[in-house]
């Protein structure tokens, strides 16, 4: 005798949806219980619910009416007395069934396992509406993936109030106290009676969430104090229950953070709201969350399959896998089977020879095979087997699938490359970023114009004919191939939604709406697709491990003819201010450095560097570039980084010699290793030499973006300030012209910066993420170094700055408390790891981990042909080619630190007409004036306690070079050496246009000397950086020294602007094109002056 079993449903005005759920519920297959009843308690409704229910008089179906309202509570103890049939199932009446097993399932466990006194279905959101349910429905999502990863799953959380099944054993005993929870009673219950409690993954209960923020208020008020109730009854016991270790939400929140941003943000701020508004106490007679009631009224039509049959229409379902028609669409398909003729037509069936990718590997690892061939014959044969089940023969197209496909004609470089990792020869190396996200590679243009040639042969004969195939929105590469086929080469298309994706997430997405229109859903034949799917046992074992393979109903889509119309995609971003700003920085950023950037077209050879080297304003005009530049060029060309005798000749004076013999640039390799990407990319089209170069500009747009964040944020400027100090840095100061070259300033520039603003973000206690704020500053710290030696040095403000915020002091009763970020010390081993790498590099290339790039001998050259050596003796002889030359002195980079003139070198740097800053950028001279405002500033970004480390910046970097033996920087356009300093003092031009008295005076000098600051700057850019200092320049026929040096070659149209040489000469003089541009620079200048008197309190 099988067990009975009585469903209950408490209601209270639930007209919308109670009809719809008793005929779901009289559709309930239930196989191992008998069903008694369907007992609906109305708890006194006013609308139509009572008249609904009774005409379903006659079906099992029976209400009980309560004239006064009294609540969930109160029904379901009534419920509960007069009860006793062997199962109860407790329903919500505004929820939904999956499908016809949701009852048989819900009882399943109950059925098998006397211990289990208590089941509860999960919930499955309906396709929001509004902003805000879909906000709501992602937290849902986001906290069934919490709830599940607690213990088995089966916890308080997962005991969802809808819908739930109790044991007579456990409900016999049960009576829930007034104003409680009944949910956390059962579970609470059930746990005190030594009983378990399953959660039932499959099939789900369908609800919807609240659609507005007063609906939401109403529930999660409820649940905060309904808590409140359950742990004043149930004690620690309930504490226990509702207790979530920390680091699990950490760990979620901060994986949905960069994935779903929006909903992240979103949701905290309704959090918020909700929890300034919520309810003190619990009571049993809730208000309704009107908006939650209005489930899907219809399941779907199902004219369009009756259609079908009666027709007698050939349906043919192509599937990208073989297996995914049957996982998605075997119940169909085995109903199809036996009312007209199906064909069933596999596309990617083939896999491609060794070696394979990481994800592959896994792949087969998870599988539990080694060999791809017989993997794919075993498949094979599982899908003749599944298939002839229902008298199907399937066809296999035999195309190779997505995670085997390669790149047909590889470069020797990425062939190269494949040695080492054979991702470099796939189209979609990694799963989960290439092949599961869905962005189809242009090399399978022409295979899917060959399948979908084979398909249309295939259905040639048809007079009409339905083409079944998959969904496929945020799904598998091959899925959406043969999905856009499909919809390509033919008429009538349905989509079907693809399995296991139909398992999670809502039951219709925001993609799925914008593809498709939903046509009818399919829930037979639900035994024989069970069986057919078991067939694919090298599948099954890897997707359902545990052996439970879940059901769900087949979704069936019709595709739309027409996007919908929508208003232009800009008329619907809002922008952020902020946002805008940095937008349009690094726009202006990206034209201004495109059209001033140096080079030519092509990838120069070492032939074509010999026969330029003395031209002044090409893009190696001084041997930093060349040494840099060359490095990049012989890695490409030679796979390794030792220079080859022709590259080194071409990078003399720059080169030394390893103690193995092995010729390698002074410079350190950072440069040279950042920008070799590049050179790749830009070689493709020609352009090695002019992408080089371009990395320079783009770091140092990054670095502009932070000017404006820290001015911001940090220095608390007004906007206009900040973007102000932005102008100053990239056009009003010599920076300019090495932004869009091969030096180390900007990358140095850039590392400095960003280090600051995230030690900064360190520093401040409410951050989220400190620990990866602090992994960057030691980051940073680490790449720069590997730039240029001396930034170990140059960094060191910033490292203190992050070692201070590290520690924390308190002062308490008994003396100092002081706590420590061990998180942020942590981080150290990114340093670490990083600077590993260097000692690497330096053992391998220079002869010993502590050896740098500069400590290496002198090489000489003594005829094109003659082997490495190195230099013995000084000599007078020099020159810029590499046909008969000798060193001058035995150079190396540490034997600048032996000047000892350091007043000397500090009026080179500052004040003198060959170098100094306030010469060549006479802008600057206000951040001496900003400086002293910052120190006294008391207002915003931290007082003037904050400005220090900028300020220590600032003298590190000017006291560490005039300690320098070449302030000059050799041939160079202004302090090169100072650039790490000018974002610092361009941030003060801000201050000192933004506090103290005289601001309309101080702005209008302030846009006077940039005005000669940005003309000055823009010469140098658009023509050399090859000034000479003063000692060499008067032995020269020149005899300048300075930027008027470059003023005759501006008048003679000489620029080494790659846009001007290559595009522009034939149209305008350089003058015109030097014009337009500063025009262009002071417009903006004016522009952003005048917005500080438009607004002023701003």
């Amino acid at each position: 005798m099988k067990p009975t079993l009585t469903i209950t449903i408490a209601a209270y005005n639930e007209a919308e949806n109670i009809g719809v759920l008793l005929t779901e519920l009289l559709r309930q297959k239930i196989d191992t219980a008998d069903l008694v009843e369907i007992v609906v308690v109305s708890d006194a409704s006013t609308d139509e619910t009572d008249t609904i229910v009774r005409s379903f008089a006659g079906e099992k179906v029976k209400l009980i009416r309560s004239e006064t309202r009294g609540g969930a509570i109160r029904a379901k103890n009534m419920l509960l007395r007069h009860a006793t049939v062997d199962i109860m199932v407790m329903l919500d009446a505004d929820i939904l069934p999956e499908n016809e097993f949701f009852v048989e399932e819900l009882i399943r466990p109950i059925m098998n396992d006397s211990s289990v006194g208590l089941t509860s279905a999960a919930l499955l959101p309906s396709n929001p509406k509004t902003f805000t349910e879909k906000v709501l429905v992602w937290n849902h999502e986001l906290k069934q993936k919490l709830f599940l990863s607690i213990g088995s799953g089966n916890n308080l959380y997962t005991c969802f109030g809808p819908a739930q099944a109790l044991s007579k054993k456990l409900y016999a005993t049960i009576q829930y106290p007034d104003n409680t929870p009944y949910d956390a009673m059962s579970y609470m219950f059930c746990m005190g009676n030594k009983m378990h409690f399953v959660s039932v993954k499959y099939p789900r209960a369908i609800f919807r969430c609240p659609t507005n923020l007063r609906d939401h208020i109403k529930q999660s008020s409820r649940f905060a104090a309904g808590k409140e109730a359950v742990i004043d009854i149930f004690g620690d016991e309930a504490r226990k229950a509702y207790a979530i270790p920390p680091g699990l939400i950490l760990r979620e929140m901060v994986k949905e953070f960069f994935t779903h941003p929006i909903f992240s943000i979103s949701f905290i701020l309704i959090l918020l709201y909700a929890r300034l508004h919520k309810t003190d106490k619990f009571t049993s007679l809730w208000e309704m969350a009107e908006s939650s009631k209005k489930i899907r009224a219809s399941m779907g039509d199902t004219h369009f399959l009756q259609k079908i049959i009666a027709e007698k229409i050939p349906c043919y379902f192509i599937s990208p896998h073989l297996d995914d028609a049957a996982l998605s669409a075997g119940g169909l398909i085995a109903h199809l089977s036996k009312r007209t003729r199906v064909e069933v037509i596999s596309v990617f069936t083939a896999a491609s020879a060794p070696p394979y990718t990481l994800s592959v590997l896994r792949f087969l690892y998870r599988c539990g095979y080694t060999d791809t061939d017989q993997l794919l014959i075993d498949r094979k044969e599982e899908d003749r087997k599944a298939y002839s089940r229902i008298g199907i023969t399937p066809r296999h197209l035999g195309y190779i699938d997505a995670s085997w496909r390669k790149i047909t004609s590889p470069s020797k470089f990425r062939q190269l490359l494949s040695r080492i990792l054979p991702e470099f020869l796939h189209l979609y190396p990694i799963h989960q970023i290439h092949i599961a996200r869905g962005a189809i590679s242009s090399h399978d243009t022409d295979l899917m114009r060959s399948i979908g040639e084979e398909l249309r042969t295939l259905v040639a004969n048809e007079k009409q004919c339905v083409i079944f195939c998959p969904l496929g929105v945020k799904s598998h590469i091959d899925h959406m191939i043969v999905r856009d086929v499909c919809l390509k080469n033919f008429e009538n298309v349905i989509l079907w939604k693809d399995f296991p994706y139909n398992m999670r997430g809502t039951l219709g997405s925001k993609d799925d709406n914008a593809l498709a229109t939903e046509v009818f859903r399919f829930e037979g034949e639900s035994g024989m697709k069970l069986k057919m799917i078991k067939e694919y046992a090298s599948q099954t074992k890897m997707m359902f491990p545990d052996g439970n393979i879940p059901l769900a109903s087949e979704v069936y889509y019709s595709p739309r003819k027409e996007a919908p119309k929508k208003s232009s995609w800009l008329s619907k971003i809002t922008i952020k201010k902020d946002t805008a700003i940095i937008i349009a920085i690094v726009m202006l950023g990206l034209v201004m450095y495109g059209m001033t950037l140096r080079g030519a077209p092509g990838n120069p050879t070492a032939d074509q560097f010999k026969n330029n080297l003395d031209q002044a304003t090409n893009a190696f005009e001084l041997s930093p570039e060349r040494g840099r530049y060359t490095q990049v060029a012989n890695m490409a060309e030679n796979g390794v980084y030792n220079l080859s005798k022709t590259w080194a000749d071409i990078a003399y004076p720059d080169v030394g010699v390893s103690s193995d013999g092995k010729l390698d640039s002074y410079f350190a390799p950072g440069v040279s290793y950042f920008t070799l990407p590049f050179y790749l990319f830009g070689a493709q089209y020609g352009l090695g030499q002019v992408a080089t170069f371009s990395a320079e500009s783009l770091i140092s747009i990054v670095t502009l973006v932070f000017i404006y964040l820290i001015g911001l944020r940090i220095f608390a400027l007004p906007r206009w300030a900040a973007l102000f100090a932005v102008l100053v840095y990239a056009f009003g100061s010599t920076s300019w012209s090495y932004a869009i070259t091969l030096y180390q300033n900007a990358f140095t520039a850039c590392f400095i910066v960003t280090a600051f603003y995230a030690a900064w973000r360190f520093s401040q206690s409410d951050a989220r993420y400190r620990f990866l704020y602090a992994a960057y500053v030691w980051l940073a710290y680490a790449l720069a170094i590997f730039v240029d030696y001396p930034n170990a040095v140059l960094m060191l403000p910033v490292m203190i700055y992050l070692a201070v915020s590290t520690f924390s002091f308190k002062k308490i009763r008994d003396g100092i408390a002081i706590s420590i970020q061990w998180s942020a010390i942590a981080t150290f081993v990114v340093f670490a790891f990083v600077t590993s790498l260097h000692f690497w590099h330096n053992a391998t290339y220079y002869g010993g981990w502590s050896h740098l790039a500069g400590e290496l001998k002198g090489y000489k050259v003594v005829t094109a042909t003659s082997t490495p050596a190195i230099a013995k003796a000084p000599s007078t002889t020099t020159s810029a080619t590499a046909t008969s030359t000798v060193p001058t002195k035995d150079k190396t980079a540490v034997g600048f630190f032996h000047e000892k003139s350091i007043p000397n070198s500090f009026y080179v740097l500052i004040f003198s007409d060959e170098r100094g800053l306030f010469f060549f950028s006479p802008i600057f001279i206000f951040s001496l004036l900003g400086i002293m405002y910052a120190l006294r500033k008391k207002e915003g970004g931290g007082g003037g306690a904050i400005y220090i480390v900028p300020i220590a910046l600032i003298a590190t970097n000017i006291f560490l070079y005039s300690a320098w033996g070449d302030p000059w920087g050799g041939s160079a356009y202004g302090p090169r050496y100072l650039i790490p300093a000018m974002p610092w003092l361009a941030l003060f031009v801000g201050v000192a246009l933004s506090y103290g008295r005289f601001l309309g005076p101080k702005k209008i000098a302030a846009f006077a000397l940039f005005l000669f600051s940005s003309a000055i700057a823009l010469l140098g850019a658009l023509t050399s950086n090859a000034i000479p200092k003063k000692s060499e320049a008067i032995l020269l026929p020149i005899k300048t020294y300075n930027y008027l040096k470059d003023i005759p070659l501006l008048q003679d149209n000489i620029s080494g602007s790659f846009v001007y040489k290559t595009y522009m000469n034939i149209h305008l003089t350089l003058m015109e094109y030097f014009l337009i541009i500063y025009v262009v620079i002071a417009v903006i200048a004016a522009i952003v002056l005048l917005w500080s008197y438009i607004r002023r309190h701003e």
